[in-house]
């Protein structure tokens, strides 16, 4: 059985994949068992960047 996610974050888990986005955020524990593609600008480096 699924773990349950977070009320706030579900909606942005369910949004994301349908709809071709990424989930910027520093909080990554939440959305990665959601499978969703995630990006953490604090520890990744900014978009762009070498």
């Amino acid at each position: 059985m699924p773990e349950p996610q977070p009320e706030r974050d579900a909606p942005i888990g369910a949004t994301v994949p349908v709809n071709g986005m990424i989930v910027v955020t520093c909080n990554m524990a939440d959305f990665l068992p959601m499978g969703v593609p995630v990006f953490n600008p604090w520890t990744q480096g900014a978009a762009g960047q070498a």
